[in-house]
Order: C-alpha cells, then structure tokens, then sequence
C-alpha cells in the first residue's frame, strides 16, 4: 500500500495500481497543509468542541490525529482571523448601518430622483427622465461565498 497526499494536506490510501490525485480549488495558489482538526460533539441537550493537531507518520504514511487540546480564546480568535472574519478598523461615512466582514448594510435618505424605465413597457418607458420622490431606503450587501471582507 502507499499514500497519496491530496492537497489540502490530507492523505488517501490507494493500492498498488491505482494512481489518484485530487484537487480543490478554494480560489487561490497559496499551498496549504494540514494542521489539525475541529471535533464537534453534539448530545440531546449539549455540545463541545476539541481541538487535535495533525501529526506526521513515520516513513511517509498518512498523518494522523493527535490527543484532543482544549479551546482557548485565543485559539478562537486566532481562527476567526485565519477565515478572514477581522474586520480593520475604518472611518465609515454616516448612512451605513452595519458593517462585518460578511455584511454591508446602509440607508439612503429620501429624495427626488431621476428614473428611468427599461423598453418593454410603452407606458412606463414615456417616463424616462421624469423626477419622482423615492422613500428612504435601507439596502444590504452580503459577500457571495461567506468569506473575506465586504
């Protein structure tokens, strides 16, 4: 038997013949390699997770999981900075109300506002370039993906 190493670091056991390679794209050309794993534990009325470090195997074997760590909160926070969850500290102009690294929300005040209609409908496209009030109005951005800054 032997080890073929995947590349985000883990390994799949494949036989003699067999020749495997597996490859996921996560948007980048950074190299990755396996430092551990989250376990979730989940009963009926609670939960907890552990931490294990990824250790190597000897003579090229696949690597395998260590005893579980505790959680700190540093560990945490350290991780929530490694799925790009921090947010810089910026100067944000007054009509945003809420802003995350996943979400971007803001409001515009009322208004007087040119419009203008797409050519499908003859009574609404006589409109075009006409001013008319527009409520206030709250608009949400959210980044396709889950991940990284807004």
């Amino acid at each position: 038997m032997r080890w073929a190493r995947l590349e985000l670091g883990a390994a799949s056991q494949i036989d003699e013949s067999t020749t495997r390679q597996a490859y996921i794209d996560i948007g980048g050309s950074e190299e990755l390699e396996l430092k551990g794993a989250l376990l979730v534990y989940q009963g009926k009325s609670r939960g907890f997770v552990t931490w294990h470090e990824a250790r190597k195997a000897n003579a090229g074997g696949a690597p395998f999981l260590g005893e579980a760590q505790e959680l700190t909160t540093e560990f945490v926070h350290q991780l929530a900075q490694g799925l790009g969850t921090d947010v810089a500290t910026e100067i944000l102009p007054e009509n945003i109300l809420v802003r995350t690294a996943e979400t971007i929300t803001w409001w515009t005040p009322e208004k007087v506002q040119t419009m203008f209609f797409a050519p499908g409908d003859d009574e609404a496209h006589r409109l075009n370039g006409r001013r008319f009030p527009q409520p206030p109005l709250e608009s949400e951005r959210q980044r396709p993906g889950g991940s990284g800054a807004c």
